[in-house]
């Protein structure tokens, strides 16, 4: 009962200077993360406005950081045969009404040790084009990289524009570093 009564004062301290916490540590705000349950997927439920994982330290955080939605990534209705009991059916998205220190979100729903991982969602932010194009002399042909929609073969114009990845934006902001995580949203595929 100690326990619980210490971690909700720590809770509710850091809700306080959160934001100072983050100036200080130039600690990115996001208003979502990717976490990864570490047993078998949880039974969503909405009772009122907060949404519920039947995880009492989860809900806690969840109330405390006003989580307004929760949401499995791969879903079976989504990925038709995927195994209930998968890695990939344990990995949701909790989005927060209010921008919050990353680091220190991520800490606590580790901290619950309920979760495998806990990743915030960082949007980049584009600082200008330098149009950085490698030296591939077939670049040109990878429209999935850069797609103005011309790209043809025998004729046949297979290119959609603006279908890509626009990898030669991103290499105007980095070329390559081991510790950068990436990870690409798709709401729809192109062909």
């Amino acid at each position: 009962m100690i326990k619980v009564i210490i971690t909700f004062f720590l809770m509710v301290f850091s809700v306080i200077i959160f934001p100072a916490i983050a100036q200080n540590n130039n600690d990115t705000l996001v208003d979502e993360i990717i976490v990864k349950f570490k047993n078998v997927p949880i039974e969503l439920q909405k009772k009122n406005i907060i949404n519920r994982t039947g995880i009492q330290a989860i809900d806690s955080l969840n109330k405390l950081y006003n989580c307004i939605s929760i949401r499995q990534l791969f879903s079976n209705q989504e990925f038709p045969g995927l195994d209930k009991n998968s890695s990939l059916a344990k990995i949701y998205s909790l989005r927060f009404k209010t921008k919050l220190p990353s680091k220190l979100l991520v800490s606590f729903y580790l901290s619950t040790g309920n979760l495998d991982q806990a990743e915030p969602v960082k949007i980049g932010n584009k600082q200008g084009s330098l149009a950085v194009v490698p030296n591939d002399q077939y670049f040109s042909r990878q429209w999935a990289f850069v797609n103005n929609g011309t790209f043809a073969y025998k004729g046949i114009v297979l290119a959609k524009l603006g279908a890509d990845m626009k990898v030669t934006e991103a290499w105007d902001i980095q070329k390559g570093d081991s510790s950068i995580i990436v990870a690409i949203r798709m709401s729809q595929i192109m062909v």
